[in-house]
């Protein structure tokens, strides 16, 4: 959910709010382990804003946005390595989900 800004010109926008985003994946690997197949989650919560200018480019529209993103809290799970998925699934774990405030900042740039 996002807060939007016009704040010196319609052609300019200015967005602030938070966002939520999971992320999921599997990693195959046949050597150095016990786990060829490896699977790997994420959720996090993150604040979020965007600044979009809309111009001309040649008579053509062109619209250019920035949007950073910071992770703030959330969780994942990875297994360690040579770690088993029945050890796991035991409690014989060392590591399976562990809080998650990621100290990175995303950004991207569109046209």
């Amino acid at each position: 959910m996002m807060r939007k800004f016009r704040p010196f010109t319609p052609d300019l926008t200015l967005a602030v709010g938070g966002s939520t985003g999971i992320e999921a994946g599997c990693l195959y690997n046949a050597r150095n382990g016990n786990n060829p197949a490896s699977a790997k989650a994420a959720w996090t919560v993150n604040l979020t804003g965007y600044a979009s200018w809309r111009t001309k480019l040649w008579r053509l529209p062109v619209t250019l946005t920035y949007q950073p993103t910071l992770p703030v809290a959330g969780t994942f799970f990875a297994p360690d390595y040579g770690e088993l998925y029945y050890e796991i699934y035991l409690g014989d774990h060392k590591g399976l989900a562990t809080p998650h405030g990621g100290a990175t900042i995303s950004s991207s740039t569109t046209s």
